[in-house]
This record gives structure tokens, sequence and C-alpha cells, in this order.
């Protein structure tokens, strides 16, 4: 039988000591752990399990962007009572490299690193490994599983809780942009989700180094708050494996999240060496001129004309490529557009009650049918190379190899896919 010792009369102990003690008892069974830190200290990342379950928070510059939310994965065969923290690795990380092309000719790789390594604490006892970095521009999140054999990812539980209902934008397809729209109001489905959380903190959340995990979409699960849903998307993974990475850009302005290589740094570089082939450029692009009239009363189209004169612009003003987009080898989402071979007279038709694309009969003095070919050698005598937009039900209709050589053939600068 256990025996009550009272610590006052024993040890002539005061009431204050007393509480003193118990507070040093408490504290020392709790492990308290410092924010990780990006190198400058403008990006803070707080880890934490919370009833077993690990949780992440973001602030920036002393701003908080992202509240206590949920992280961690959903697999096919479940995680069993929560986890149980094994141990936590930082390291600060800091390189420098150059890309073959983009906004900057060198790139500053500059992060701090932990490795929270987590344990299941029941059934199986799995080890699964939360890597986070804080970069002075932005924070990432994937996951490492560990062991043998393939194992299947039902849903991806990272979670932003965002601070408050800011304004925010987000991609929408091929639909206008969503935005400016309060977050609680906001119904689109797309990365990147981009937040204004404070008068001089903005935010924008997407993914980078997609390759064997589903790509995401933000899911609501609050008025503010957003999961990367896979969409019923399932990932087969084979054992060991590390996940994507879900990303929050973090800037003063708007304008910080362009100029931000947070993104680029967790993208992998290609294993290729050779990129003598890559000749980077501008482009005209005949899809946002369709339909629309030149000064000189010109209709712009899917056609002979209208290319040969995009090309003589781009010939004058140094623009060294022109994209033939969607349709040029006819209906795009039709099996039986041949990407090639030259199409039927195709017009854009601007009534918003008929289909954007329709077939015409050619007119009878039609002398100029597409001729792909001679397009590309008109571009090469003015300096200008064609670039071909080609999709998936081409590329599955079609024997893609055999359609690429024929480009190349023909001599085509490349291909939109």
């Amino acid at each position: 039988m256990m025996q009550k010792i009272n610590l006052k009369r024993k040890f002539g102990l005061s009431h204050s000591f007393l509480w003193l003690l118990l507070l040093i008892i408490s504290f020392s069974c709790t492990k308290e752990h410092n924010p990780l830190q990006s190198p400058k200290g403008a990006t803070q990342v707080n880890l934490s399990l919370v009833d077993e379950q690990p949780y992440w928070a973001i602030t920036f510059k002393g701003t908080e962007v992202i509240n206590k939310s949920p992280v961690g994965l959903i697999l096919e065969n479940p995680f069993q009572g929560g986890f149980e923290e094994v141990a936590r690795e930082t390291n600060l990380y800091d390189s420098t490299w150059n890309p073959v092309w983009g906004k900057f000719s060198s790139i500053r790789d500059h992060y701090r690193e932990t490795v929270w390594k987590l344990q299941e604490k029941e059934g199986l006892q799995r080890r699964l490994d939360v890597v986070v970095r804080a970069y002075d521009g932005g924070a990432a999140i994937r996951y490492k599983l560990y062991g043998e054999g393939e194992v299947n990812i039902k849903e991806d539980n990272t979670s932003l809780v965002f601070a408050n209902d800011g304004m925010c934008w987000s991609a929408n397809g091929e639909h206008p942009n969503i935005g400016p729209v309060k977050l609680s109001a906001y119904n689109g489905n797309q990365f990147p989700l981009t937040v204004q959380v404070g008068e001089h903190c903005y935010a924008s959340a997407l993914e980078a180094a997609i390759f064997d995990h589903a790509f995401s979409i933000p899911e609501r699960i609050d008025s503010t708050a957003f999961k990367y849903s896979m969409s019923g998307n399932m990932s087969a993974m084979n054992l060991p494996s590390t996940t994507s990475w879900r990303v929050v850009l973090l800037g003063d302005t708007p304008g910080d999240l362009l100029t931000n290589n947070v993104m680029v740094n967790l993208n992998p570089s290609s294993k290729s060496e050779d990129f003598s082939w890559v000749k980077p450029g501008l482009t005209m692009w005949d899809w946002r001129a369709w339909g629309g009239k030149g000064k000189d009363g010109f209709t712009y189209n899917l056609d002979m004309a209208s290319w040969r004169r995009m090309i003589d612009f781009s010939s004058k003003y140094g623009i060294e490529y022109l994209v033939l987009d969607a349709n040029w080898y006819g209906h795009e989402f039709d099996p039986k557009s041949d990407p090639m071979t030259s199409r039927n007279y195709i017009v854009y038709q601007p009534d918003p009650t008929s289909p954007k694309m329709a077939d015409r009969p050619a007119p009878k003095n039609w002398k100029d049918p597409v001729d792909i070919p001679a397009l590309i050698k008109y571009g090469k005598e003015r300096n200008v190379g064609i670039i071909l937009y080609i999709n998936d039900v081409a590329r599955n209709h079609y024997d893609f190899e055999k359609t690429l050589a024929t480009y190349n053939e023909w001599g085509a600068a490349g291909i939109k896919y």
C-alpha cells in the first residue's frame, strides 16, 4: 500500500516552495522545442503533437500566417494509436547554383530543415518522417515513409488554417482567375491559392516536386481552412519513398512571390547535363488573336495569312517564336484530328451561343491551304521558329514517336504539350 508523504511536515517546506517544485517536475516531463527558423529569422514553423497527432503553424516576420493545422498522411492501412516523437534533426543548408534560363543568373538555396521523426504508437509501429524547410521566403513540408513493398496513400492530411479571412486569388483553369474575394467566399479548387494575410504579408499555397504523389487541390474544411486534397486519387508508392512538397510562399508584397526562388529550389534539377538544345526566347501566341481585327481591317484566324503576319511582326521586333495553339491540325478534342496532317477550313466564332471553333466550307477562292512545312520554312527565313501544340487526345490516338519525328522533319522549333 502506497504511503502518503506530507512534504511540508517531513522536510519543513513552505507552500510556495512546494508549488515551485511541482512546476519544475511538470516542465521536466514536457519536451519544449524552439520553432524552426529560416536563416534570417523571417519565417518560423512550429511543430507539435496534439493528442498524438502532428501539427504545424507558420509565422512570417511576426505575423501569424497559418494557425495550428494538422499534417500527415492517411494510408489505406492507416496509422494506429497516434504518434510519438523519436527525434528531431535540424540543419542549416546553403548553396548556389546557376540555371540555364530564368529570372536570375544564379540562385541561392538557403534554408534550415528539420526532420521530425515520428513513430506509430500501436500496430506495426511504422516510422513517418515529417520533413520541414524554412526559407526566408516560405515554408515547405513533405513526408518520408519507410519499409519495403508498396503503400497506398489515400489522402494527404496537410492543412492550412489561415490566420484571418483575407482577400484571396487563385488559378481557375482556362477561365478567368478568381479574386480578389474573401477567403471565406472562395469557391475555387485550384492551386496556387494566394492570400493577403496582413497589410504587409502575402502567402501563396502550391506544391513542388510532384512525381509519384498525386497532385492536389484546395479542399475547404472551414471558412478560412483548407487541406491539400488528392481528390480521390490514390497514390501507390514503392517503399521507402518521399512525397511531394506542400509549399507556402511568403512575402511582403505580391511581387515578392514572383521573385521568390523557393519553388525552383524545391524542384530537383534535371538528370540531363546537356542543355545545348534549349533556346529560350519570347513567343507570339496565336490563341489570343483569334477573331481580332487589325487597323487595316484584317481579321486574324487560324490560317496561313494570319500566321505569316505574326511571323513578320515577330521578325521585325526580335521575337524568337510563334506558337500555333489548339486546332491547327483539327478540333483539339476530336480523336479523328490527325496531328501529322493539314486540316479542314476552321474559323474562330466569337458568338457566345455557338462553339468557339467551327468548321466552315472552304471559300471558293481559298488558294492558301494550311501547309505547316511551308510556314516553318517561311519563319526560318525570318529567324522565327514555329512551336506546335499537341494534346493527349492526339497522343493517345496516333503514334506519338512518329508525330514527333514528323515535326522534327518539318523543322519545328518545339512543341507546346
